[in-house]
C-alpha cells in the first residue's frame, strides 16, 4: 500500500501569498522625470520632435497620453528608457527597421529598477481602454502592469512582422489586472517570459490572458494566480503552451479563477503544485484534446475561510472531457481538501495521479464522477472516499487499493480496477445496473450495500460482479423502486464472484404482500435474492396452509374490495368463496 502525505500546503499558501503581497506596486515614483510624446501620427522613438522633453533614456519615464493611435518606429537595434506608461490612446511599436535587404530586430528594454514600481504600465488611469501592440523584436522590462488602477482598462498585444516574431520578457512580475481591467493576448508564434503573474490581482479587478495557436507560448517561471483577490481568466487553445512553477486559480475569498485548455498539442505545464479554488472560486476545463501536466499534488476547493461567519471558503472545479483529453497528477489528488471540490472526467477523457482522495478527514467535501466510455482515473496509489465517487456508463477507475469511509460513498455501473473495501456505503447501478469490480471486494462490519430493484429483467436491477473473492459483513439494504412488486418466482443475482465468504450480519429487505417472502440464496460464487414460492391458501406465508390461513380466508369471505390486493382470491375471480376454500384445503398441511 502506498503511503499518503498530506500537502505542505499551509506554509506553502503563506509563503505565496507573502511573496504576491508584496508585489504591491505604485503608479510613478516621486522624483521620476517624465517625457510624453506628442507626434499623433507616429514617427521615430529617437526623434527629438516626437517628444515635450528629451528622448526618454535610462533615467526617463517615457508616456503616451494622445487620443491618437501614432506607430513608433526604432532605428537602433538597442533602445533604453527608465519606464514605459501608455496612458491614452493605442500606440504600435515597430520594433524592427529594414537595411535595405532584410527586417531586422530590435530591443526596446525598460531599466527601472524597483520591483515595486512597474516597468511597463498599459492602461494607468481610468477612462477608455488602450492598447499596447508589440510588432515585431522584443519588449523588455523588471515588471508590466495592464489596468493599474481603479477604472482604467489596458490590452496587449502583438504582431508579427515577416519573419520576426516579438516577445515580451519581464524578469520579475506580470500583473494582467492590478486594479482595473487587463487583457494580454498572445498569439501568432509569440512567446512571453516573466517570473511571478497575477490574472485579477485586487478586488474589483479582471485580468484575460489568451494563448493561441501553434508556437505561441507563456512561461512563467514563478506563481502564477489566476484570479488573486479579482477575476481571472486564462484561456490556452490551438497548440499553444503555457509553463509555470506552480499556479493556484481562485486564490483569496470571492475571487474568480477560470482557465481553460483546448485542442490537441495545447498544454499548460506546471512544474510544481496546483490549487483550484483556494479560499475563492477555482474552475479549469480540460477539453478536446487539450492536456494539463501538473508535477506536484492537486488540491480542489483547498481551505476554508474561518474568520468570517457564515462559514465560507474555497470551491474547486475541475472538467476534463473528450476523447484524448489529459490532465497528468505527478503528486496526490485531493478533491474536496478541506473545503468543496468537484471533478468530471467525461467522454473518454483521463485522469492520472498519485494517490486519489475524495473528500478527507479535514472536513473537505468532495465529489468525483468518471463518465463515459473510456472515461480513466487512473492512480498508482490508493483511493480514499470520504465523500461520493461516481463510475457510470464504462467510466474505469484504476487504484491499488478502494477504500470507502465510514461517510464515504461510491456509486454507479462502471469498473473499479483495485481491491475495494466497504466500510461505509456501495450503491451499484445508474440509476440501476452492474458495477464491475476486477479486483476483491470486502464489505466491512460499518459497510452498506444498496441494491435497488426495478424489475426482474438483467439491468433492471442492482449487483456487484467480481472478478476476484468476496468478504461478506455490514448490511444489505434491499429497495423497491419506480413502482416494482416482485412476483412469486422472481430471482435476482445481486453479487458474482469467484468465491464469496462470510455472512450479512443484517439484512434490510422491502416488505411483500402475503403470501410471497423473501429467500436470501447463497453459495461460494453467488448472492441472490429470491421470492419464495406461493402454496395456494398460504396466506401467512409460513410455509404450510393451517388453521390461521383457513380463518384469513374465512375473514375475507365475499367479493374482493380490491381485486388487485385479494390474498384469499385463489382462483383470482375478485371473489372469496368455495372454490378458494376447496384450494386451500387441497393443499392442507
Amino acid at each position: 500500500m502506498t503511503t499518503h502525505s498530506a500537502p505542505f500546503a499551509w506554509w506553502r499558501v503563506t509563503f505565496v501569498t507573502a511573496l504576491l503581497l508584496g508585489l504591491g506596486v505604485s503608479p510613478l515614483r516621486a522624483g521620476d522625470i517624465e517625457s510624453f510624446w506628442i507626434s499623433p501620427f507616429g514617427g521615430d522613438f529617437d526623434d527629438p520632435k516626437n517628444w515635450d522633453g528629451p528622448v526618454p533614456d535610462e533615467t526617463i519615464t517615457a508616456i503616451f497620453q494622445l487620443d491618437a493611435s501614432p506607430f513608433v518606429g526604432f532605428q537602433e537595434p538597442n533602445t533604453f528608457s527608465d519606464r514605459l506608461i501608455v496612458r491614452e490612446g493605442d500606440v504600435s511599436l515597430q520594433l524592427w527597421s529594414h537595411d535595405g535587404t532584410q527586417f531586422v530586430s530590435r530591443l526596446y528594454m525598460l531599466l527601472n529598477p524597483l520591483f515595486n514600481t512597474p516597468s511597463i504600465v498599459v492602461g494607468e488611469t481610468s477612462g477608455p481602454s488602450v492598447q499596447l501592440t508589440i510588432r515585431g523584436g522584443e519588449l523588455s522590462g523588471q515588471s508590466m502592469v495592464i489596468g493599474l488602477m481603479p477604472g482604467s482598462s489596458g490590452a496587449v498585444e502583438f504582431y508579427t512582422i515577416t519573419n520576426l516574431v516579438p516577445s515580451l520578457v519581464n524578469q520579475f512580475q506580470l500583473h494582467v489586472g492590478y486594479q482595473g481591467q487587463g487583457v494580454l493576448t498572445i498569439a501568432d508564434q509569440v512567446t512571453v517570459t516573466n517570473s511571478a503573474a497575477v490574472l485579477g490581482a485586487l478586488e474589483g479587478s479582471s485580468g484575460y490572458v489568451t494563448v493561441t495557436g501553434e508556437g505561441s507560448r507563456w512561461d512563467c517561471f514563478g506563481a502564477l494566480s489566476v484570479g488573486k483577490f479579482g477575476m481571472g481568466a486564462l484561456d490556452v487553445s490551438d497548440e499553444a503552451q503555457v509553463v509555470s512553477a506552480s499556479a493556484i486559480i481562485g486564490q483569496q475569498l470571492e475571487s474568480i479563477g477560470e482557465v481553460t485548455v483546448t485542442d490537441p498539442g495545447s498544454f499548460w505545464s506546471i512544474n510544481g503544485s496546483l490549487d483550484v479554488g483556494l479560499v475563492g472560486q477555482g474552475s479549469m476545463t480540460i477539453t478536446n484534446g487539450g492536456a494539463v501536466f501538473t508535477d506536484g499534488f492537486v488540491t480542489l476547493g483547498t481551505f476554508p475561510e474561518v474568520d468570517i461567519p457564515p462559514k465560507d471558503g474555497g470551491i474547486g472545479d475541475v472538467t476534463v472531457t473528450g476523447p484524448a483529453s489529459f490532465w497528468f497528477i505527478g503528486g496526490d489528488l485531493y478533491v474536496g481538501f478541506m473545503w468543496l471540490g468537484t471533478l468530471s472526467v467525461l467522454e473518454g477523457a483521463t485522469v492520472t495521479s498519485d494517490n486519489g482522495f475524495v473528500g478527507t478527514m479535514f472536513g473537505g467535501m468532495g465529489d468525483v464522477i468518471i463518465q463515459g466510455p473510456g472515461s480513466v482515473w487512473s492512480n498508482a496509489g490508493d483511493v480514499i472516499i470520504t465523500s461520493v465517487l461516481t463510475v457510470a456508463e464504462g467510466g474505469i477507475v484504476v487504484a491499488d487499493s478502494v477504500l470507502i469511509e465510514a461517510m464515504g460513498q461510491l456509486d454507479g455501473d462502471g469498473a473499479i480496477e483495485a481491491l475495494v473495501t466497504n466500510d461505509g456505503i456501495v450503491r451499484p447501478g445508474y440509476p440501476t445496473g452492474t458495477l464491475t469490480i476486477n479486483g476483491s471486494f470486502a464489505n466491512g462490519p460499518t459497510g452498506d450495500l444498496h441494491i435497488e430493484l426495478a424489475d426482474s429483467d438483467p439491468g433492471c436491477f442492482d449487483a456487484i460482479a467480481v472478478q476476484g473473492p468476496v468478504s461478506l459483513g455490514g448490511t444489505l439494504n434491499v429497495s423497491l423502486i419506480d413502482g416494482f412488486v416482485p412476483i412469486a418466482g422472481d430471482t435476482f443475482t445481486i453479487i458474482t464472484a469467484n468465491f464469496i465468504s462470510g455472512d450479512f450480519n443484517l439484512l434490510t429487505l422491502p416488505k411483500l404482500p402475503p403470501p410471497r417472502f423473501w429467500e436470501v440464496i447463497q453459495d461460494e460464487n453467488s448472492v441472490a435474492l429470491h421470492v419464495g414460492p406461493v402454496i395456494p391458501g398460504d396466506l401467512d406465508g409460513d410455509g404450510s396452509v393451517g388453521v390461521k390461513d383457513l380463518l384469513t380466508l374465512l375473514g375475507d369471505w365475499g367479493p374482493c374490495d380490491d381485486c388487485n390486493d385479494c390474498p384469499a382470491d385463489l382462483d383470482d375471480d375478485c371473489s372469496v368463496g368455495v372454490p378458494d376454500l376447496l384450494i386451500l384445503l387441497g393443499n392442507w398441511g
